[in-house]
């Protein structure tokens, strides 16, 4: 009950937290404008000075008013420029980006098949290739009509253990997306792990393609496996959009 318990709090919490993460990113730039004053001195001939304040103001959401300053005179503020950010800022972002606008989606993993030129036949006979489970995600269709999403899956590994999955996935897809009929192909990554691994999380990345019709979608990647024994499986998958 452990493993299973593990796996619901990793599905549940991990888009809450990503989700905070890029709300809060998001507060963080859209603060009030800054204010900054740069006061220049310029002697007259009369041994008077003359003083001239420009003020700099930065507009909300990073767009900025067109003004004349002196380049020495510019201040800069640390973290409102978007060069700052880190790849985590930008990967919460991201994410809770498709956590807020995109919509529900479940997945049903088929069948895990072992290639038969890298595995003995009588460990064939004794590993699992129905990996019986359930997972669930959420997607989001960008203006270039790819598809990205963020799901957990949960399934029966070949050694008919438990193995959770963490993943986003990106995918371009051929013909309009309201074609019934489309095909696709992408990537996933994310996290992985297994009993036999002491459930240390494994990174991963792979990639997918997908024959679409309408909400439904039957996709396929290749586990590449160094030598014999090890990886070389053909994973299938179904998932239903909504």
């Amino acid at each position: 009950m452990k493993k299973y318990f593990c796996f619901f709090c990793l599905s549940v919490l991990f888009p809450a937290v990503i989700y905070n993460n890029a709300v809060w990113a998001q507060e963080q730039s859209a603060e009030q404008p800054v204010l900054t004053e740069t006061v220049t001195g310029a002697d007259k001939s009369d041994g008077q000075q003359e003083f001239k304040t420009t003020t700099d103001i930065s507009a909300v959401n990073g767009t900025q008013e067109e003004k004349s300053v002196n380049e020495d005179s510019v201040n800069t503020v640390p973290g409102t420029d978007s060069g700052d950010d880190n790849w985590i800022r930008a990967s919460a972002k991201l994410i809770g980006a498709i956590w807020r606008e995109g919509s529900w989606e479940v997945f049903a993993p088929l069948h895990a098949w072992h290639n038969r030129e890298a595995y003995p036949k009588y460990k064939i006979e004794g590993y699992n290739e129905d990996p019986w489970g359930f997972g669930i995600g959420r997607y989001r269709m960008d203006y270039k009509n790819n598809r990205d999403g963020i799901l957990a899956i949960g399934f029966s590994d070949s050694n008919w253990h438990f193995e959770p999955l963490l993943l986003y996935s990106w995918e371009k897809i051929w013909r309009d997306r309201r074609d019934f009929f489309r095909f696709s192909a992408g990537y996933v990554a994310g996290f992985t792990t297994r009993k036999e691994w002491h459930w240390c999380p494994i990174p991963m990345a792979l990639p997918i393609v997908s024959v679409e019709a309408g909400p439904f979608s039957y996709s396929n990647t290749y586990i590449p496996g160094l030598g014999k024994e090890n990886g070389n499986v053909w994973f299938s998958w179904a998932s239903v959009r909504f």
